[in-house]
């Protein structure tokens, strides 16, 4: 799990990356608000549930998150500033590490199977 979580920040980094380099007041490009969509929706499809499943990360935290990509899918839908999508982005990345990547490294690898089991009594 905490392989999946590192990959998806470092999309997160990698489109926050892309934003920068752009140029431009707004964000018009087409592939720029895919993928915005398209992080939001492994969010909310992938990570978000097996983060709260394994009882590692606080319900605020999550709910911290769940609000950042909540306007992160909302910026998407148009037009917006550029600085927008990175104040949103900021939102995400700079807690994280702290908040979602530490809980799983500090995990012991043993307790997957505790995991599972959560899940199974959820």
């Amino acid at each position: 799990m905490h392989s999946k979580l590192k990959q998806f920040l470092i999309e997160i980094r990698d489109f926050r990356y892309n934003l920068v380099n752009e140029h431009v007041g707004r964000v018009s490009k087409k592939e720029l608000k895919n993928t915005a969509e398209a992080l939001a929706s492994k969010w909310y499809a992938e990570i978000q549930p097996e983060v709260h499943s394994s009882g590692l990360v606080s319900p605020e935290s999550i709910s911290t998150f769940n609000t950042a990509f909540d306007k992160l899918l909302k910026l998407a839908g148009s037009n917006n500033l550029r600085s927008s999508y990175l104040a949103a982005i900021g939102a995400i990345t700079k807690h994280y590490r702290t908040e979602i990547l530490t809980p799983f490294l500090k995990q012991p690898q043993s307790s997957s199977s505790l995991s599972m089991l959560n899940k199974i009594l959820s």
